[in-house]
């Protein structure tokens, strides 16, 4: 009888992403396939971001980039007083091998990233956790409690900006213990 192996979640400057861990990445989109493959290693040793990658056995299958960003107060309306540059973690890039979407990897991966931004909370200030959706993504973004604060063209697609604040981040986490 053979062990199948389970996804596990790792820091990605825990793991080495070359060509022998990505050959078989494939998420559908080709920008975030490539940025696997090329950009993210070189954008991890400059410490421009930081993240996750769900690993089965040796081969990427799904990962998540973050880095520190402002927002000019005038995205956020109806919340009160606020400095000109509100600070946010940026999701910059969050991706699932068609093979293993459907199986809540993202959903863990986005947990794993709202750590985070409790954990830099506690140190540094952050108002929430910003991303630029693509559409197709926004109905499982706004399911997780995100809201939309902001439009942009890009190309043929429209994205989304989508928030989460702090608050309720904690107050999710802290819901999800007592019910544990």
């Amino acid at each position: 009888m053979t062990e199948e192996c389970q996804p596990a979640i790792f820091p990605l400057t825990e793991i080495i992403i070359d060509k022998s861990s990505t050959q078989d990445f494939d998420c559908g989109q080709k920008f975030l396939n490539n940025f696997l493959v090329k950009s993210c290693a070189k954008k991890l040793e400059k410490n421009l971001i930081r993240g996750h990658a769900v690993m089965m056995g040796d081969q990427i299958v799904a990962y998540i980039t973050l880095r520190v960003h402002s927002l000019e107060k005038s995205w956020f309306v109806g919340t009160g007083s606020l400095p000109k540059q509100v600070p946010v973690l940026m999701i910059d890039q969050i991706a699932t091998d068609l093979r293993y979407q459907g199986r809540g990897i993202g959903r863990d991966l986005l947990a794993e990233a709202f750590k985070s931004a409790v954990i830099i909370s506690e140190q540094a200030g952050l108002k929430g956790v910003v991303l630029w959706s693509h559409p197709d993504a926004v109905g499982f973004y706004s399911r997780l409690g995100m809201v939309s604060i902001a439009t942009k063209q890009d190309g043929d697609i429209e994205l989304t900006l989508m928030f989460i604040s702090i608050e309720s981040i904690i107050a999710a986490m802290e819901d999800y213990q007592a019910a544990s």
